[in-house]
């Protein structure tokens, strides 16, 4: 890892002190000098308001995330070779207004399962209680770009799941989304 770095948001109903982090990967896989930069996430579950401003820090934390490695590197970071991907539980519905106007609503970002109708959470699970609801929740974005500064790595999707855990023998509460990246 070459960079990492976390932000708790300032406004929360949990207590369970949520926030994004940050970790710089070089990805020898994809070639010389390819690197991956992810944002990890967890929103509030009960405020739309909350989810909102965190949203704001995110987007912040992006800001200053770039801006940190962009220093760091003496200005020499190629972005070209980087992609960019946010991710984690958003706790907001893929289908609802929220999901337009908070999430959707940055340019530049891309939902790579937002043609999958699956739920990656459910009423059935021995870990938690969502009676009679369940949907999506939970995202992987891959992001273009940030304003006109910089321009990242475009990633394609090769392979993408939710893997679903029989009840009894779930990891989590959520079902994982499972995600192979190429450079585009």
């Amino acid at each position: 890892c070459r960079y990492r770095k976390k932000h708790t948001f300032t406004k929360s109903r949990s207590k369970s002190r949520k926030g994004v982090e940050a970790t710089l990967w070089d990805v020898p896989q994809w070639g010389e000098g390819k690197k991956l930069l992810v944002f990890n996430t967890h929103l509030d579950p009960w405020s739309v308001s909350n989810r909102r401003h965190q949203v704001g820090e995110i987007l912040e934390f992006f800001r200053d995330t770039l801006q940190t490695i962009d220093e760091r590197s003496n200005g020499t970071h190629d972005w070209s070779n980087t992609g960019v991907i946010a991710l984690g539980d958003f706790n907001i519905k893929a289908d609802s207004a929220e999901y337009e106007e908070t999430l959707m609503s940055n340019q530049g970002w891309i939902d790579y399962f937002q043609d999958e109708l699956g739920q990656t959470y459910a009423t059935d699970n021995s870990l938690a209680n969502y009676p009679e609801d369940c949907g999506r929740i939970d995202y992987i974005f891959g992001v273009e770009r940030y304003g006109t500064s910089h321009r990242f790595l475009p990633l394609k999707a090769v392979s993408r799941s939710i893997r679903k855990e029989p009840v009894g023998e779930e990891s989590s509460d959520h079902y994982a989304l499972l995600l192979d990246l190429l450079p585009a």
